[in-house]
């Protein structure tokens, strides 16, 4: 991943999904969203990421990388929302 650098990181995979077809390249534009998704997260917009995890999960239906990193996006989401409903007094 592209660490420290998570917005480049989000752009870069977002132009090469602009150019891979996402069937065509089905495993390669697997990888960019999974990839795209944990800059995302580490962002913290989960949404997004489980937006892109979901769609690679479609893609690749047996990629166990992609369902452990929607296992840890998912996770993180929940502990930001408990974190931010215990803040919020």
């Amino acid at each position: 991943m592209c660490a420290g650098r998570f917005q480049d990181c989000i752009e870069v995979c977002s132009s090469l999904l602009d150019i891979i077809p996402t069937l065509a390249g089905s495993g390669l534009a697997a990888t960019i969203l999974r990839r795209r998704a944990q800059a995302a997260s580490a962002r913290r917009l989960h949404d997004e990421a489980l937006t892109d995890l979901n769609l690679a999960a479609e893609i690749e239906p047996g990629d166990a990388a992609t369902f452990l990193a929607r296992a840890q996006v998912s996770g993180t989401a929940a502990l930001s929302g408990v974190s931010q409903i215990s803040h919020a007094k």
